[in-house]
């Protein structure tokens, strides 16, 4: 069966290595805020956000987004260096 709870709720989702992903509404919520500050994310940086698993569960809200979006940011210009 290829319906995803995203597809029966109605929820946006993105593919990832060729199955659905699901978005979570903060996520979507985070991704307009992105976009409404010109600051657009990439399917690929999408796609990650809604995939990553935390112990503490996914982030719940705009801001909590935001800082893990950033720190992921810092993260990957540090390990670049």
């Amino acid at each position: 069966m290829k319906t995803t709870i995203a597809d029966l709720l109605g929820l946006p989702t993105v593919q990832a290595d060729g199955r659905k992903v699901e978005i979570s509404k903060s996520l979507l919520e985070f991704c307009d805020w992105m976009e409404k500050t010109d600051r657009k994310l990439s399917d690929d940086e999408i796609r990650d956000l809604a995939t990553m698993r935390f112990r503490g569960g996914q982030p719940k809200s705009l801001d909590d987004g935001d800082d893990l979006y950033r720190t992921l940011k810092r993260l990957k210009r540090t390990t670049k260096r």
